[in-house]
């Protein structure tokens, strides 16, 4: 297995980097993302640019050697906390990049206040950013450019509660139409809620729209997770790619809707001829992660959405040969990016506590043997988290995960903590 052994001291800076005093490049600043913030965090590093994250009090950058200041602010005040300290404390001439749903929306609407604080802001068209954070509008640019996605419909509210609802197969899906307002409100953490019948569905949209969040039904398309692929490029600004990259799910946690646990690069032409139509349709600037369902009963591509930010595939595209985070830093800074390409293909990218908990659901649905999981990781393997140079934050996530696997095994095998009533009385 191949492990980072990056260094994580300061490091001179990487050739063509402005000088900002002190033989220091402009700072960067990461816009959320536990694990996503983590892995931009050290690729920036890497290249030795100071970085500063802002994150939440449940994220890893502060225990990270790669981290020069990690802000926490709290989960549900992100954006406001977030624009205070750049607006207020940001290094003059910082570049910002989001890495998350919250950084992405932040940069999108406040982009002319980021700029006259004299701060650079990650490349990008500000408003297909936000059609991409819209469930609904995502898929009405699909449509239009002839690209395939499940049926939806849309409940902004109890008018949409009606009969348009009754031709719909079940299981169906239910996801929020603002991932990133669904992730404050609701204390679901599912990325798709699945109906098995009319009756629950109308029970999960009267939940969801009493805490005044706008719905997405859609159907299901049918197949395993590993007919899920992905596509990621960057656009210059004439819409011309300057990287194409594909990738496939093997696994994702939680099973059937969730991110990626353990994926590998491929090179898939029509994925990557469908990912740049959605991105040019969009009209995306700079970085787009476009994913689709492949449908095993006719090979044709589903939209399932995209992402105009980083995402936790970024470590694989670096073990490929693409260092997005340096790419769009240098981008922000008005410099011609790293070289790109051609990319490595059959790179593993392994994320172990939550692709553990994926293989247990997995076999517990039949879909997956013990045998046959571990003989999918008989591969050199790359990570998110884990690395050797900074450990402190996949130690930290390494207890968590034994801590969650422990409580599980408990649960499967009927295991119950007795408590001692004579210690009970002394608290």
């Amino acid at each position: 297995m191949t492990v980072s052994r990056d260094s994580p001291t300061a490091r001179k800076p990487a050739g063509g980097l402005p000088d900002q005093g002190r033989g220091r490049p402009p700072t960067a600043v990461v816009l959320g993302g536990p694990v996503t913030g983590m892995v931009v965090v050290r690729s920036l590093h890497r290249a030795g640019v100071p970085v500063i994250a802002l994150g939440t009090e449940h994220d890893h950058f502060g225990r990270s050697r790669c981290c020069t200041k990690p802000v926490a602010a709290k989960a549900a005040n992100v954006q406001p906390e977030w624009l205070r300290w750049l607006l207020d404390e940001a290094p003059e001439g910082s570049v910002v990049l989001p890495a998350s749903d919250e950084g992405m929306e932040l940069i999108a609407t406040h982009r002319g206040e980021l700029v006259a604080r004299g701060l650079r802001p990650g490349e990008a068209d500000d408003e297909a950013v936000l059609a991409c954070l819209d469930k609904a509008r995502t898929y009405e640019i699909a449509r239009t450019a002839g690209i395939l996605t499940p049926r939806t419909h849309t409940v902004r509210g109890q008018a949409d509660l009606g009969a348009a609802l009754g031709d719909f197969r079940f299981p169906c899906g239910l996801k929020p139409l603002h991932r990133h307002v669904f992730e404050r409100r609701s204390p679901i953490r599912d990325k798709v809620i699945v109906a098995r019948d009319r009756a629950e569905l109308d029970s999960l949209l009267t939940a969801m729209l009493a805490l005044d969040l706008e719905m997405q039904v859609t159907e299901i398309v049918p197949g395993r997770d590993e007919n899920i692929v992905v596509h990621t490029t960057y656009l210059d600004e004439n819409g011309q790619p300057l990287m194409d990259f594909t990738h496939r799910k093997l696994r994702q946690r939680p099973i059937h809707f969730g991110v990626g646990s353990y994926v590998v690069g491929e090179s898939l032409p029509d994925v990557a001829e469908a990912g740049l139509r959605f991105a040019r349709a969009a009209g995306i600037r700079g970085l787009a992660v476009t994913e689709f369902k492949r449908d095993p009963r006719d090979g044709l591509l589903y939209l399932i959405e995209c992402n105009a930010r980083f995402n936790l595939a970024v470590a694989l595209l670096r073990a490929s040969g693409y260092d997005l985070p340096l790419l769009a830093y240098k981008r922000a800074l008005g410099l011609p990016g790293p070289p790109m390409g051609p990319p490595r293909w059959g790179e593993h990218l392994w994320h172990p506590g939550p692709d553990f908990r994926s293989f247990l659901d997995y076999r517990r649905c039949g879909e997956m043997t013990t045998t046959q999981w571990v003989g999918s990781l008989l591969h050199p393997q790359r990570f998110s988290l884990w690395s050797l140079a900074d450990p402190w934050p996949s130690i930290v996530e390494l207890g968590a995960t034994l801590g969650r696997g422990l409580r599980l095994a408990r649960r499967e095998l009927g295991i119950r903590v007795r408590r001692d009533p004579r210690a009970a009385a002394h608290r």
